[in-house]
């Protein structure tokens, strides 16, 4: 809902989880999602859901600052 009531501009919003299932939610709202490991699921489990995953919000920083 609050997607809708602030309508962004595609690919301008992006969700930092930890679990496949944010990924689902991140999905299910149309925005981007990283995951991040080491956290409430196994990164097997992460990598899974599809979503890049990374280490650490240094290689989250690094990822951004390089796009």
């Amino acid at each position: 809902q609050l997607m809708a009531e602030i309508d962004p501009p595609e690919h301008s919003t992006l969700l930092i989880g930890d679990t496949a299932h944010d990924c689902d939610v991140a999905k299910g709202m149309g925005v981007d999602c990283i995951l991040l490991e080491g956290r409430h699921q196994s990164t097997r489990r992460l990598r899974q859901s599809g979503c890049r995953v990374f280490k650490n919000l240094a290689e989250v920083e690094a990822w951004l600052t390089a796009s």
